[in-house]
């Protein structure tokens, strides 16, 4: 049942058209009305309201408040789009900025290039106290427990410790030390989410590990190589007449060779504890990886030499152990007939090398 219409009403003499709004306002005799299209605002004149558009805040509603003034008029000969006038500041940057074949900042790369990288990792490690505490420890291990036990031999039948001898205590507690400073370099920032933010400002990820690595091992190997050689030099001075116990008296060479060695040798455990805190990105299993490695062997091979049916393999445990591997740069393997003292440094490289590779691998590959 539909609805009778309404009756339309007249339309008074200059009574605005009611819009269209969908079919009302129309009826039998009254033609729709086209709908009218929105009318832009007016524009306030030039210079009403500030240089540029209304004061901060917005417009006013009504009059300005007292003592407003608008904005003084553009310059003469002003125009959107016209040249600047005279006086009127030049473009920026000037036309034909940059010159060709030059970047057009300070540098090409985000994060600085590889030298930015490698500042900027330097700066990290020596921004926090543990490389003090690691470094400082090591130093003292090794400094203090040769020149002690170097003061309580001295004078006496020391054959048992020669002088190059004297240092071994000091580095195997001082290995102890350099450990978790390989670790922490790199297991700290993601324990803190700094390495977000590194890799934030440089995004070339095995660029920023390459720098890592690189000033990490420098200083691993320069300090620890100057804490073996002035060890050695300290014993060498309390011990003058002492021999290798073997009746010949070690040259300068036999000197070098075991300070260098030492000191290459306790830099390769800091890397190898880097390399694994790379790859698996926590500080309390790199290190426990590392003293575990460093251990367990040579314990398991004093355990196996114990029996006649493990006795090879437990002579092999200690020949290739990490421990044996560090005395043996002084000369007294706990097996003779074993590997070279640098056959086992470069074993170690190599395996450092391998785990830090899958480190850099693993890191290019997942997220930070």
């Amino acid at each position: 049942m539909s609805t009778p219409q309404q009756p339309q009403q007249p339309q008074q003499p200059g009574q605005p058209q009611p819009p269209f709004q969908g079919g009302q306002g129309w009826g039998p005799g009254v033609p729709p009305q086209a709908p009218v299209a929105p009318q832009p605002a007016p524009q306030p004149p030039y210079g009403a309201g500030g240089f540029g558009g209304p004061p901060p805040g917005g417009g006013f509603a009504g009059q300005p408040p007292a003592g407003y003034a608008p904005a003084a008029p553009a310059p003469a000969g002003y125009a959107p789009g016209a040249p600047a006038p005279a006086g009127a500041p030049a473009a920026y940057p000037p036309a034909g900025y940059p010159p060709a074949g030059h970047p057009p900042g300070p540098s090409a790369e985000p994060g600085g290039g590889f030298f930015g990288a490698v500042a900027a990792e330097w700066t990290k490690l020596w921004s926090v106290r543990s490389t003090y505490w690691c470094l400082g420890l090591m130093a003292g291990l090794v400094l203090v427990l040769d020149l002690g036990l170097g003061v309580a031999i001295s004078g006496r039948d020391s054959s048992p410790f020669t002088f190059i001898r004297v240092l071994i205590p000091g580095v195997l507690l001082g290995q102890l030390a350099v450990v978790p400073l390989g670790a922490l370099s790199i297991t700290s920032e993601y324990s803190t989410g700094l390495i977000r933010t590194t890799f934030v400002a440089a995004p070339a990820r095995l660029r920023v590990l390459a720098a890592k690595t690189l000033v990490l091992l420098t200083v691993l190997l320069v300090l620890c190589t100057f804490c073996t050689t002035v060890g050695m030099l300290l014993s060498a001075l309390l011990l003058p007449g002492d021999s290798t116990g073997g009746g010949a008296v070690p040259t300068g060479m036999d000197r070098l060779d075991a300070s260098l060695g030492a000191g290459v040798f306790m830099a390769l455990l800091g890397m190898l504890a880097y390399a694994i805190g790379t790859l698996i990105r926590h500080s309390a299993g790199s290190i426990t990886i590392v003293l575990g490695l460093l251990f367990l062997p040579f314990i398991l091979g004093l355990i196996a030499v114990g029996f006649s049916g493990t006795r090879p393999v437990g002579q092999k445990l200690l020949e290739y152990s990490l421990l044996d591997g560090l005395v043996a740069q002084f000369g007294v393997p706990f097996i003779g007939g074993g590997p070279g003292p640098w056959t086992l440094i470069s074993l170690l490289a190599v395996v450092t090398a391998l785990v830090l590779a899958g480190g850099l691998a693993a890191t290019a590959a997942r997220d930070a």
